[in-house]
């Protein structure tokens, strides 16, 4: 499953289109959307950092995410240029960089200067860049105070420029009790430059919808290589529990050894341990089958200590 959050309804809603989301009708701190396959859920947090938190950490308790699951925070944001245009300065193709989709790769939070850095693990369309997240809106008088604190940083990037928004640190620090960094993804499109007269809510959508058709793409392919991982999960696990068996038969377990056995098989597989390679090693030193019940207590306290 794909989990989604977007801030504002208006950044949502050319997603919720697209993907015919329907309205969860049982939550009822946050929108939350969602579509009949289960591929997606969509939340839309509320603006600034303590909504973000909020949304990610509640939906995210209430349903835990899997190991083949991702997160993936998109939404509108503001544009600081080091150059010496000051902002928009034309990317290589020409085009400028408001209503550009990026997908960030450093995550800084203004108030404390901690960094994030979000696995890129997947092929993708995007511009990569980095992006500032404030607990208050960016505005364009404030540029020169972040372009000092920053300028080290955005000049070593490939457009000397970087990204603001609201939400982005606090969707990652909330989302890490669940996800690791390879599964959380922030795809940010510019609206302004901190001069915000003109934004309005049918800006933001137009914003979003303008690059909708790269964001599901880009959705629909972490969709699938979430399949991919939940049928090799769903291979090991099956792998597990025919070893399990095998072994539980061969070691006369009772009912409570024989969960415990599946409980360390099951450790072991995720911890990347080669279990496969200690039980074989038990039957060829003859260990393995066990004649009776003592023999095969002895054995699962042995297996117990080289698995664990």
């Amino acid at each position: 499953m794909i989990y989604i959050f977007c801030a504002l309804y208006h950044e949502a809603e050319p997603l919720i289109r697209e993907y015919g989301l329907k309205k969860k009708t049982d939550e009822t701190c946050f929108p939350v959307f969602f579509d009949e396959e289960e591929n997606i859920l969509l939340t839309v947090t509320g603006c600034g950092m303590n909504a973000a938190a909020a949304a990610v950490m509640r939906i995210c308790t209430k349903r835990t995410p899997q190991p083949e699951d991702f997160l993936v925070n998109i939404g509108t944001c503001a544009w600081i240029s080091c150059g010496e245009h000051g902002v928009y300065v034309p990317d290589d193709s020409g085009y400028q960089s408001k209503k550009k989709i990026y997908l960030c790769k450093k995550i800084t939070e203004h108030v404390t200067g901690r960094t994030f850095y979000p696995d890129i693990l997947y092929r993708h369309p995007f511009t990569e860049a980095e992006i500032i997240t404030g607990a208050v809106a960016y505005c364009v008088k404030d540029r020169m105070k972040f372009i000092k604190k920053y300028e080290t940083s955005a000049k070593n990037s490939v457009s000397d420029s970087f990204l603001y928004d609201m939400e982005a640190s606090a969707v990652y620090q909330s989302g890490a009790y669940f996800f690791g960094p390879h599964q959380m993804s922030f795809l940010k499109i510019v609206t302004d430059d901190g001069n915000v007269q003109n934004m309005s809510a049918e800006v933001l959508r137009q914003s979003v919808e303008g690059v909708v058709a790269k964001i599901s793409h880009y959705l629909d392919e972490l969709v699938k290589i979430g399949e991919m991982k939940r049928s090799q999960y769903e291979k090991k696990a099956s792998e597990v529990s025919e070893f399990a068996q095998r072994l539980s038969t061969d070691m006369h377990c009772s009912a409570v050894m024989r969960a415990s056995v599946e409980q360390q098989l099951k450790y072991a597989s995720l911890a990347g341990i080669d279990y496969q390679g200690v039980i074989s090693e038990m039957y060829q030193s003859g260990k393995l089958p066990c004649r009776d019940k003592r023999e095969g207590k002895r054995c699962f306290e042995e297996l117990g200590r080289k698995l664990l």
